[in-house]
């Protein structure tokens, strides 16, 4: 039984059920979902692959546990000329990478 103090005072419990609701999203959007981890520590919350091919990884900014340095590795060792960053800030474009704010969700399949 999770309880709302739970879910207000344990981040890694928020971070794991906004993951789970962003592999969803995704799913239901008909995407297959693929995680990337390299033989170091960097890692890749979600890669898909769009209708024509494009590979594109999908991030989720964790305040508590930072990955941006993840995300970059990925783009240069694969070529990969765009990503997607999931975090609480507004809509941006930095360096081939869409920024969507958490409470956009919805707009990841028109996105991708």
């Amino acid at each position: 039984h999770l309880t709302k103090k739970q879910l207000l005072e344990k981040s890694d419990l928020k971070y794991t059920l906004f993951e789970n609701h962003i592999a969803h999203t995704l799913f239901e959007a008909g995407y297959s979902l693929y995680y990337y981890q390299s033989e170091g520590k960097a890692e890749v919350n979600f890669v898909v692959q769009t209708r024509v091919g494009r590979v594109i990884p999908i991030e989720i900014v964790n305040k508590d546990m930072s990955k941006a340095k993840s995300l970059t590795l990925f783009m240069n060792k694969f070529d990969i000329k765009e990503a997607i960053r999931i975090t609480d800030d507004n809509f941006s474009f930095k360096k081939g990478v869409k920024y969507i704010p958490a409470y956009a969700l919805f707009c990841l399949k028109d996105i991708i």
